[in-house]
């Protein structure tokens, strides 16, 4: 119970020292393999997501957290999300600069980062929950909708490994391509000055 609560408290000091930017997402996958073989399935996964990301010390950089309710080859499963983003274009006031170099003076509203995001799901087997583990890389594109709404689109692929659910059917793995819509809200313009 201490350890959840430390984490809890970390969460917070990310938060304090850094904008955070809230999203949700919702999603479609298109299934590519199962299991290593190709198996094109046009209905193999959909979900929600809702999550929030903040600056990291590294220039450029931020990092995403979150939690994802969705349908794949394993069923309907929750799970957590966490990864890492590189921006690439950065919309004019939308969020706070990580250094004075990300200070930027251009009057510009879009958005474009690459992300990697890793999940970590349960999947309810029979009267069982078995681990499911994923990568997805992906590109995101965003514009402004007003000073604090940003409207962001993008393509991923991801690849899911569930060896334990090899004893109850034969998936083990499955990728797909996705696509995703959703909104992000950062409160105020802030920056760190030059």
């Amino acid at each position: 119970m201490k350890w959840i609560f430390c984490i809890l408290l970390s969460g917070i000091c990310f938060q304090v020292s850094a904008q955070v930017t809230w999203s949700v997402t919702g999603g479609y996958g298109i299934g590519i393999t199962e299991d290593g073989a190709l198996d094109v399935n046009p209905e193999a996964s959909y979900f929600g997501r809702a999550g929030f990301s903040g600056n990291l010390r590294v220039p450029g950089f931020r990092y995403n957290l979150g939690l994802e309710y969705g349908q794949n080859v394993w069923g309907a499963r929750p799970a957590a999300q966490a990864g890492i983003v590189l921006v690439w274009l950065n919309p004019s006031g939308f969020l706070r600069a990580g250094s004075a170099e990300d200070v930027t003076y251009r009057n510009i509203p879009w958005f474009i980062s690459t992300d990697i995001n890793s999940f970590h799901g349960a999947v309810p087997v029979e009267d069982t929950w078995v681990y499911e583990w994923g990568i997805e890389p992906a590109i995101v594109v965003g514009r402004t909708l007003t000073k604090g709404l940003l409207l962001t689109s993008s393509v991923s692929y991801r690849f899911n490994y569930c060896p334990a659910y090899e004893q109850f059917g034969s998936t083990t793995s499955y990728s797909g391509l996705f696509l995703h819509l959703g909104l992000s809200y950062a409160k105020g313009r802030r920056f760190f000055q030059p």
